[in-house]
């Protein structure tokens, strides 16, 4: 419940619309350097993190 007011609320304000639309573009965007850097690292990280099961 308490989720789904601040939903709404956000999206009615600008700020918040600007701010999910630039994290989107720089996390979510497969063109992303930033993505790229984070599936870099996670992939160096997923080896030893499969290791220690």
């Amino acid at each position: 419940m308490l989720s789904g007011v601040l939903t709404a609320r956000m999206e009615k304000s600008e700020t918040c619309r600007e701010f999910r639309n630039k994290f989107d573009e720089i996390f979510g965007s497969e063109t992303s350097s930033v993505r790229a850097e984070l599936k870099r690292i996670a992939r160096k990280l997923q080896l030893p993190m499969t290791s220690q099961r």
